[in-house]
């Protein structure tokens, strides 16, 4: 396997694993993910930040988030140095609350990049463009219905 095809492999499982792990609540794991980089949601990198943003405004159902992130159209280019590497997505979010149907809440673009670091692509930085939202409040504390 190539350089750039591990790249890409590792970037495609971590961006898997933003999303099991924010749909599965395991906040621990999905803060580790931003050990050496920033989340769109925060202004300061790193595990706390992002620990502390979710504990303080994820509503949770039962201890489960009820919500389903979907990736599609990844793109991952290496940067010449191969030290770096830039990704842009689709995201669509999903919530399945009991008692109520499957619900599109967001719909968006993600980008950002990753670094080389003893040979692990950790993610540097992350930023999400909305291109439709609906009904967070079931999701994000504060957050109005559409």
């Amino acid at each position: 396997m190539s350089a750039t095809q591990e790249a890409e492999r590792q970037i495609r499982r971590t961006l898997n694993s933003y999303c099991e792990r924010i749909d599965s609540a395991d906040f621990d794991g999905f803060a580790r993910l931003f050990e050496r980089g920033r989340w769109f949601m925060v202004d300061t990198p790193g595990v706390e930040p992002v620990l502390s943003w979710l504990e303080a405004n994820i509503v949770l159902h039962d201890g489960k988030t009820h919500t389903r992130h979907e990736i599609s159209n990844l793109d991952v280019e290496v940067t010449n140095d191969s030290h770096t590497a830039e990704f842009r997505c689709y995201v669509a979010i999903w919530q399945d609350l009991p008692a109520s149907r499957p619900e599109l809440m967001v719909h968006a673009r993600f980008a950002g990049t990753f670094r080389l670091v003893d040979d692990q692509w950790w993610w540097s930085s992350h930023t999400m463009t909305p291109d439709f939202v609906g009904d967070l409040s079931q999701h994000i504390r504060g957050s109005a219905t559409a």
